[in-house]
């Protein structure tokens, strides 16, 4: 009996030593810049590898993420890291790989939509929005943009509908200085702003905010009705608005312009 334990024993340590060895070299192998080599030897250890304990199989899944963005399977790496995002070890590391996969992600949306394939740079959008969506609700806005251009109203309506819910405006913030012997502004960041303040080398400081993006998603939220005609929730989705926004300037104007469009 004591054999038959001592056999399972090392048979359990070497096949935890061969995971740990294959998955350490298709490390390496990635690290190196060999990303090709590094997949093949996870595809020729697959059989090994799945099957590895909780001490491995992060590792394997993360290395597995990582090629995936590096091939630009890029719902395979959010799958994967999405999977590893409470991952004790790796927790920081999925972190960093999240934000390099939303830009990623984002840059390949951006190609799409020059190249007009608009569904796809809807998608992508919308993933990268998931990634961080305090972070990243701009990615929404222009997911819903790209799927107004593809004729996707139902998803076009959906995205909209989560800008209303999340409050979204678009709003930015700009800062502005003038250099002491120049007359034309340039725009600097916050903590640009802030420390020019201080200095007698700048002058007409500004600040300014961008305008709402809020009357706009409305407006598009009532087309789209419109165009599926249903103009009672077109003209309800704008009343609501100005209901919240009574003195917004560019809803009432929305509002009238609409109206004016549908004969009301």
């Amino acid at each position: 009996m004591k054999k038959i334990t001592l056999l399972l024993f090392l048979l359990i340590f070497n096949f935890s030593f061969s995971q740990k060895k294959e998955l350490r070299k298709a490390q390496k192998l990635y690290e190196a810049g060999d990303i090709t080599g590094a997949e093949k030897l996870l595809t020729d250890f697959k059989s090994v590898l799945e099957t590895a304990d909780q001490k491995v199989k992060p590792s394997y899944d993360f290395l597995r993420a990582k090629i995936a963005q590096h091939n630009e399977d890029y719902t395979q790496a959010y799958d994967l890291l999405l999977s590893l995002k409470e991952s004790p070890s790796l927790k920081d590391d999925v972190a960093d790989q999240m934000n390099l996969l939303s830009s990623a992600i984002v840059n390949s949306a951006i190609d799409d939509n020059e190249k007009g394939d608009f569904k796809n740079s809807a998608r992508k959008l919308y993933m990268a929005y998931t990634i961080d969506p305090e972070a990243n609700a701009d990615y929404l806005y222009f997911a819903a943009s790209s799927a107004i251009n593809n004729s996707d109203y139902e998803v076009a309506l959906e995205y909209y509908f989560k800008l209303k819910s999340i409050g979204y405006t678009g709003v930015v913030t700009k800062y502005f200085v003038t250099e002491a012997d120049k007359d034309t502004p340039i725009e600097v960041s916050e903590t640009e702003y802030n420390l020019y303040k201080k200095s007698k080398d700048y002058k007409d400081f500004k600040i300014e905010k961008t305008e709402s993006k809020f009357p706009e998603i409305v407006k598009n939220i009532a087309l789209i009705y419109a165009q599926q005609g249903d103009n009672e929730k077109a003209i309800e989705a704008v009343k609501e608005a100005r209901a919240a926004n009574p003195n917004d300037i560019n809803l009432i104007l929305t509002e009238a312009k609409f109206i004016h469009s549908i004969g009301r």
